[in-house]
């Protein structure tokens, strides 16, 4: 190569190592892990394995959300019971704000009974909660 032809090579060496064009490498970063999240984050095989490490948390959080109700006062509980005297107990958890478990309910609405259906609805609404912190 002459040194006439390498001209055009070290003005475009140039131009992709000035602070202008790698503005936009952090945000591609950015979206880079928030895609590969969103995509291997919400799988719908394992939730109802008993092994699986987010069984019970992901249990106990679609309790709360299936109960969370007008006519149960806003009571966010896990499950109600009738002990020996016939009296009605609930199991509260209250851990969280009631906020985010009200979402997760609006997310859920339109899969009826499919419990692996609204798990993966309220996991992708809590990893938008997430890329938006």
């Amino acid at each position: 190569m002459t040194l006439l032809s390498m001209q055009p090579l070290k003005l475009a060496a140039r131009k992709l190592t000035s602070p202008q064009s790698r503005a936009w490498l952090p945000p591609a970063l950015l979206l880079l892990a928030l895609s590969t999240m969103f995509i291997f984050g919400g799988d719908r095989r394992g939730y109802f394995y008993r092994d699986h490490r987010h069984y019970e948390l992901s249990a106990k959080n679609m309790a709360i959300v299936e109960n969370l109700s007008i006519n149960e006062h806003l009571l966010m509980f896990t499950y109600k019971y009738l002990n020996e005297d016939g009296e009605l107990l609930y199991r509260p958890y209250n851990r969280f704000p009631i906020g985010s478990y009200a979402l997760i309910k609006l997310a859920t609405l339109p899969f009826g009974d499919d419990q692996s259906a609204k798990i993966y609805a309220a996991r992708m609404l809590m990893l938008l909660f997430f890329a938006a912190a």
